[in-house]
């Protein structure tokens, strides 16, 4: 059974956040994030800065959980006059709507125009947009039909997926109710990430839980039961 490439329903389905002030600094970086200002290598030598998407897949984001790989596989992100089709333009991700400082309000993530980065040069520019979960799974489903000319449906990305996408909501939450108590962001997200993996006897750990949906409600009451906790020993 042959598949056709997706799209949204509407450009908002594509987004969580649309703009440095609607990114929440204790987002957790996953694909499909977008940095402006970012300073990069171009084919000459020299650094230019520019706006980037990251289509690195979640999974290989990081070396331990916590900390970024030391290159960074982005592509770049280039605004558009007008919204650009989604039907036979393969080489590029449209992103309409996209309200961010790029002076215009559509963009398109550039997949013949990647270049690699690494977190410092990331922390140098500023992230003004994230994707909403169905939108990483269109960017994947995209970004592998670009490079393979395989189309694999959304959902299948999304069962593949699902529990990282849980995974980030957690450390999020996470680490904006430590930080409320003066918790360093970074020491948060170790935090959480060894309460994930903390090992339960024979049971599979919270990690581990996240990737069947009957037991992803019992992990985020533990998260508030451990969160309460922790509160009542800070204060």
């Amino acid at each position: 059974m042959s598949h056709s490439l997706e799209k949204p329903r509407n450009s908002s389905e594509l987004y969580r956040a649309r703009s440095s002030e609607e990114v929440a600094d204790t987002r957790p970086i996953l694909t499909g994030d977008i940095f402006g200002e970012v300073p990069a290598l171009d084919l000459d030598g020299t650094i230019r800065r520019r706006t980037v998407m990251l289509v690195e897949h979640p999974c290989a984001l990081r070396l331990d959980g916590v900390n970024l790989v030391p290159k960074l596989l982005t592509v770049e992100v280039e605004p558009r006059e007008s919204k650009s089709s989604w039907t036979g333009n393969f080489r590029f991700m449209p992103l309409p709507d996209l309200v961010v400082e790029l002076g215009s309000s559509h963009a398109a993530a550039m997949f013949v125009q990647g270049c690699y980065v690494t977190p410092e040069q990331l922390e140098e520019g500023e992230r003004i947009a994230c994707l909403s979960t169905s939108g990483i799974n269109l960017l994947m489903q995209r970004w592998v039909h670009h490079t393979t000319r395989v189309v694999v449906p959304t959902l299948t990305f999304h069962e593949r997926n699902v529990a990282v996408y849980e995974e980030a909501d957690l450390v999020e939450e996470w680490c904006f109710e430590r930080e409320l108590l003066g918790v360093k962001r970074l020491d948060a997200t170790t935090e959480c990430m060894e309460w994930l993996r903390q090992p339960l006897g024979e049971l599979p750990n919270r990690q581990e839980q996240l990737r069947d949906a009957q037991f992803r409600s019992t992990v985020r009451k533990d998260m508030y039961s451990q969160l309460k906790g922790l509160a009542e020993i800070d204060s």
